[in-house]
């Protein structure tokens, strides 16, 4: 079902004054195309007018021209352009009868949080005195912000189409995986870091593609081919080359239609953003179908990003209790914090406030991720990402077990039941310990054995001496590879 199926003119309605209404349907579901033709249909047979907010310019030029034809009734502004005179925003806020808040999660992003103007337009849209359609498949955030009418919140079932689901933990698993994907099947990688998106850029130079935002100036200028992401990705939703490197950038609202993208890989951490990426495939058909590979991260690898969320809230709790002076020796150079207001008081003093949005999502994500690492087991981010995209019980597999197990494989149907003597021997020693993604750092048989069994390949080594004078190998020890199945067959 689509949004346009869920939501009729009998309920549009009643929409009216200051009611808020959230539309939190996955990714995929048909948000903006109820806006453009459903809803456009609506106003302008009542001469209303709408104002939709999207995030970011990319977005922004992919929804006017959706829009084309339709400007009579529908403006598209950006969030930024409001934010940069409140002024300007009141009074344009108050020229349309409906406001739309696409990628309403926008205002609770990381790279968006610590900007100075981003908290000032939230009381404006929470206040004004029209009815505010907010639009985000990943609201979680949000529903701390403002609390919906129940009447007015509408949400439908569409998983993602997903064939494989594999999980990952180190980013030698993609340097593989990168080499064995056909040239005929596309590939998106949303990457967290942009030294590592240079690295795959530079290997890959002749097949790839860089997209990251214009605030990334040193990567834009040198990367960032304009002429094409402007043709390719916002015209036509899709791209030529055979990779992908793409930032955060394109998490929300852009789409991609091509059946011939069949990989997409997200390392970010944050789950909102993830689940944004992951969204940006529009399935043509009930056969078109993708690879997923997701970063698992262990509660280790996050500590940093959490301890840094109790930092915020220990300067909280420091701003209310303890004054301007032992606050400012204790912090000295570090004083100021980006999740903080600078303002005067009463008596024009300096003083700081927390910004609400930086509050709302720090906590819901330090709640979030107790819940994580307390409710699940092994996996614990990858398996609570299925929940969230309604997965079921798909079934998860390990990227590097997989592209480990393979190359194991290659080598056992080579050496089983093989005497292997000195340099064979170190040779499987160095396979294992410098070969596989996930290496096996022990060289001793015993080592080896047990690194097996954890994959649950039913091979181990025996060490055994040789009695024979053959070959001059006598007296010499050897490994010989074992088949668990062969032991049992002999057994029975």
């Amino acid at each position: 079902m689509y949004v346009s199926d869920l939501i009729t003119e009998d309920i549009i309605d009643t929409w009216c004054g200051n009611d808020r209404i959230l539309i939190k349907s996955p990714c995929g579901t048909g948000k903006t195309k109820f806006i453009t033709d459903t809803f456009y249909t609506y106003a302008k047979q009542r001469s209303k007018k709408i104002l939709i907010l999207n995030n970011r310019r990319f977005l922004k030029q992919q929804t006017e021209k959706e829009c084309e034809g339709k400007e009579d009734v529908i403006t598209v502004k950006t969030y930024q352009s409001l934010e940069q005179n409140l002024d300007y925003a009141n009074m344009m806020l108050g020229e349309y009868d409906y406001i739309v808040g696409d990628e309403a999660h926008y205002f609770f992003t990381d790279s968006v949080l610590m900007n100075s103007k981003t908290y000032k337009l939230m009381p404006i849209l929470e206040e004004i005195d029209r009815p505010v359609i907010f639009m985000t498949a990943t609201p979680e955030t949000l529903e701390q912000w403002i609390t919906f009418n129940a009447n007015n919140i509408f949400d439908t079932e569409k998983p993602p189409q997903i064939e494989k689901l594999y999980y990952f933990r180190k980013r030698k698993a993609i340097d593989k995986l990168l080499k064995v994907i056909p040239l005929d099947e596309k590939v998106i990688y949303f990457c967290s870091d942009l030294r590592y998106m240079e690295e795959l850029y530079n290997q890959y130079k002749d097949e790839c593609m860089f997209v990251c935002s214009e605030s990334q100036e040193y990567y834009y200028k040198k990367y960032v081919d304009k002429d094409r992401v402007e043709h390719e990705i916002i015209c036509n939703e899709t791209f030529s080359k055979h990779l992908l490197f793409t930032t955060s950038v394109l998490d929300n609202g852009v789409n991609f239609k091509d059946r011939n993208i069949k990989h997409i890989i997200c390392d970010y951490a944050d789950i909102t953003t993830m689940i944004q990426c992951i969204g940006r495939k529009r399935y043509i058909d009930e056969t078109d179908t993708i690879n997923l590979y997701i970063m698992d991260y262990i509660q280790e690898k996050l500590q940093g990003r959490i301890g840094l969320m109790h930092e915020f809230f220990q300067r909280i709790s420091e701003i209310e209790n303890m004054s301007k002076e032992e606050y400012a020796r204790k912090y000295e150079t570090n004083y100021f914090h980006n999740g903080l207001i600078l303002n005067t008081d009463e008596t024009e003093e300096l003083c700081f406030t927390p910004k609400l949005s930086v509050q709302l999502k720090y906590q819901y994500d330090i709640d979030l991720y107790d819940v994580i690492f307390s409710r699940y087991d092994n996996r614990h981010f990858t398996k609570y990402l299925c929940d969230k995209l309604r997965l079921g019980n798909m079934a998860l597999q390990s990227l590097e077990a997989e592209y480990d197990n393979q190359k194991i494989m290659e080598l056992f149907s080579e050496i089983v039941n093989q005497k292997l003597f000195g340099k064979k021997i170190e040779s499987v020693k160095d396979f294992f310990q410098n070969t596989l993604v996930d290496d096996c750092t022990a060289r001793s048989i015993g080592g080896i054995n047990t690194y097996l069994q954890k994959r649950e390949l039913y091979y181990y080594f025996e060490s055994k001496q040789e009695k024979s004078y053959k070959d001059g190998n006598r007296d010499k020890t050897y490994w010989i590879l074992r088949d668990y199945s062969d032991v049992m067959e002999d057994v029975g």
